[in-house]
């Protein structure tokens, strides 16, 4: 079903990746992406190690832009999609709440499954042109591996959309054969929609090595750069003139010299 890595580039890969989520998008058939999830799985491949390591040996690296920024186009598309999902169906719920005609409900049912599927697509679209960028800007030879890293971190928002998906047509079915079933149904959505962001950001900072408290603000890159500047200033007495480059790299004890090119 799929080439080999190795017999494909970095776009391309990109590109495939974005399309079959698409096609699952157009046809409500998610079985192709669970066929990629499991192979990815499977694969158990850790992208993001083999692409810290292959940047901290570049000598062509100059820390912009870096894997972070690749995992925040995947957490921001899972908010992206979480909230949209919410406000859709709350315009739904209030459309319900007026009492409308049958004609009517089954009409703003539709609209809101159509308009979801649409903002699925365009979101992930945006977000492969997000991606792409953010690859593009990297040395050559680390687009590769950040292009594996970056599409297997997409895997989480797919299983957000499903969910949407499902929750969409369980209030569509509902409306033909059960309408005073739907404020329960509308319920469900809105705390299926949560919790599946809740695990699909969990899922992508998770390749990324990242804990989900973790946070990711302002006030932590000041403390990271504080912590960096007081162990140059350990350094640079000790430091041979003949070292020209030091690669530095964050330990779960804090930021350590990984390499000195001389």
């Amino acid at each position: 079903m799929f080439d080999k890595s190795n017999n494909i580039d970095w776009e391309t890969r990109v590109d495939r990746h974005i399309d079959l989520i698409l096609l699952c998008i157009t046809t409500g058939n998610y079985g192709p992406f669970h066929a990629l999830v499991a192979h990815n799985v499977i694969q158990g491949a850790d992208h993001w190690t083999t692409f810290c390591d292959m940047r901290n040996a570049s000598r062509d690296y100059n820390n912009r832009p870096s894997e972070n920024d690749l995992m925040h186009v995947s957490v921001n598309l899972v908010h992206n999609l979480e909230e949209n999902f919410d406000k859709r169906v709350k315009e739904f719920q209030t459309l319900y709440k007026r009492n409308p005609t049958h004609h009517r409900l089954e009409q703003g049912v539709e609209e809101l499954q159509q308009s979801i599927r649409h903002h699925h697509k365009q979101t992930f679209e945006h977000s492969r042109d997000q991606g792409k960028h953010i690859i593009r800007q990297l040395p050559a030879h680390l687009r590769d591996v950040a292009s594996k890293l970056f599409t297997l971190s997409l895997d989480a928002p797919g299983t957000v959309i499903e969910e949407q998906d499902r929750s969409v047509k369980n209030m569509y079915n509902t409306v033909f054969d059960n309408p005073k079933r739907l404020p329960m149904n509308i319920q469900k959505a809105f705390a299926s929609n949560k919790a599946a962001a809740d695990v699909a950001v969990k899922w992508v900072r998770s390749l990324y090595h990242r804990r989900h408290f973790e946070m990711d603000d302002e006030s932590d890159a000041g403390s990271d750069v504080s912590e960096m500047e007081e162990l140059i200033a350990d350094v640079l007495p000790d430091l041979d003139s003949s070292v020209q480059r030091l690669t530095f790299r964050k330990t779960e004890l804090g930021w350590k010299i990984s390499d000195m090119v001389r």
